[in-house]
């Protein structure tokens, strides 16, 4: 059964990077974002998605850690 997990993990794992990629390869339109005052420069759309995705992938478990300590100690 441990290894079903695992191979099912892989598959699932596989078919969000290919979704991923085929996302990027289709939204190559440039556009830039202005917030703030600031302006960045005019990128694919998915180089701006794919960065705010691999920021709250990163970020999220981040405060999540750190909320939970938050409550443990209260």
């Amino acid at each position: 059964m441990n290894s079903f997990k695992k191979v099912a993990l892989g598959l699932f794992l596989l078919a969000v990077f290919v979704i991923v990629l085929v996302f990027m390869l289709e939204n190559q339109q440039l556009t830039s974002i202005s917030f703030l005052g600031m302006t960045t420069q005019p990128l694919p759309v998915s180089v701006f998605v794919a960065t705010f995705l691999l920021g709250g992938i990163l970020l999220g478990p981040l405060l999540a850690m750190v909320f939970k300590r938050k409550r443990s100690r209260i």
